[in-house]
């Protein structure tokens, strides 16, 4: 899987304190950029099929693939009504701007059920072939995250003071995702080829795209559009 972008709007209350800021306050930080990170991972497919003439086919296919999340990173923008001091003056409000990344031990899972069309000329023992299809691919995320860490920057106003902060903090505990599941529109691109040992059997290889719409994990965590590509070995029987 190539990195996807996701987009998300997270409320956040909390309090800050220390030796010269007591302040509690609460608003909405909007997450900017939230770009997830993957390793390469596995894919299997079972598909069957009608031949409508030498040429053309329909598909029905059904996979699994599972790809690791490893990393992710966001920028984020908040906005904060206030209740305290800073430096003994009183603030009311709070804007911020930051960058976050934190490491991942989280796993994808995707179940495609697409059906398509294909092209394959099979005159030769050597039959190059394309296909094209459409359909729905459930998707779920579980697992957790770990090792966050982070930079900030903002401005506190208040009657006759604005005040500038900024620090950078690592947080050193883990995250547990619930699982969490998306049921986006799939398509998917296909080339490859089959090379024929006998009327019925053949040997072949598949590269594909697969490009995902619409995805929505809940807790306002969605996708636009993300995609994968990967590689298949193919045994086919025809009867």
């Amino acid at each position: 899987m190539n990195n996807t972008a996701f987009n998300e709007n997270i409320s956040i209350n909390q309090t800050i304190s220390g030796i010269a800021v007591n302040v509690s306050g609460s608003g909405t930080t909007q997450v900017q950029n939230f770009v997830v990170q993957s390793s390469v991972g596995y894919n299997f497919l079972l598909g069957f099929g009608y031949q409508i003439n030498n040429a053309l086919g329909l598909e029905l296919e059904v996979g699994y693939s599972q790809t690791r999340l490893t990393s992710a990173s966001y920028s984020e923008n908040g906005n904060f009504s206030l209740t305290g001091t800073i430096d003994g003056n009183n603030v009311d409000s709070l804007s911020t701007s930051g960058n976050v990344t934190f490491n991942g031990s989280a796993n994808l899972t995707q179940i495609p059920i697409l059906i398509g069309l294909s092209v394959q000329n099979r005159s030769e023992k050597f039959q190059p072939m394309a296909s094209i299809g459409i359909g729905v691919c459930p998707t779920f995320i579980s697992g957790s995250f770990s090792s966050v860490s982070g930079s900030f920057s903002g401005t506190a106003t208040g009657p006759g003071v604005t005040a500038s902060i900024s620090g950078s903090s690592t947080l050193l505990q883990t995250e547990t995702l619930n699982s969490s599941t998306a049921y986006p529109f799939a398509f998917k691109l296909k080339a490859g080829f089959d090379y024929a040992f006998s009327p019925n059997t053949s040997l072949g290889l598949r590269a594909w795209a697969m490009g995902l719409a619409n995805s929505d994990f809940g807790d306002q965590m969605k996708s636009d559009l993300y995609g994968a590509i990967g590689l298949n070995a193919s045994f086919k029987v025809r009867f």
